[in-house]
């Protein structure tokens, strides 16, 4: 999937503001700016633009909870583009650009199966979470880590490989059995 567009209706600090994505070439994009300039809350509105708005949220600055508004337009790998927005309410909070209500379903063929907790850990690294990480890196442990550290050596799936090395190493050797090939 790839983020075109980030629509910030009403939102934190913001009102009406776009951000543009796009390109002709994948890649990454990193996000900077000086303290309070709306970093972290780009990232949140995304994390709800994916996920839905919470019942309670600290991100009504200057707008009610009943006029927050994002939007984003997604790519998925097959070129289809979708756009939407997201209102905070409990039920039919997701809807089209005329303001049609829309089938969260629809989210699926650019979601592939991705969770919450999995967008948080893996795009949506703030501050603390890459100090923990990075720790976590230096300490062998932990999803943080492991997401990082598997980004960073272009490996999809750090956890799978880990478990296969432990598979492996339990055939060849267990403290307490006779049978395997280093006992």
């Amino acid at each position: 999937m790839r983020i075109n567009r980030l629509y910030l209706r009403a939102f934190g600090p913001f009102t009406d503001v776009e951000l543009d994505f796009s390109s002709a070439f994948p890649g990454l994009h990193i996000v900077y700016g000086d303290n309070e300039a709306g970093k972290s809350s780009c990232l949140w509105a995304l994390n709800y633009l994916f996920f839905g708005i919470p019942p309670r949220t600290e991100y009504n600055f200057i707008h009610a909870y009943d006029k927050l508004r994002i939007g984003g337009h997604l790519e998925n790998d097959a070129g289809q583009g979708l756009t939407f927005y997201r209102r905070k309410k409990m039920k039919a909070d997701l809807f089209d650009e005329h303001d049609h209500p829309m089938d969260p379903s629809c989210l699926e063929p650019f979601f592939q199966g991705m969770e919450k907790e999995m967008f948080e850990s893996l795009y949506g690294i703030g501050h603390e979470a890459l100090v923990r990480g990075g720790q976590d890196i230096l300490d062998q442990k932990g999803d943080v880590g492991q997401a990082i550290f598997a980004a960073g050596a272009g490996l999809t799936s750090l956890h799978k490989v880990l478990e296969e090395l432990e598979d492996e190493a339990g055939t060849l050797f267990k403290p307490q059995a006779s049978r395997p090939d280093i006992n």
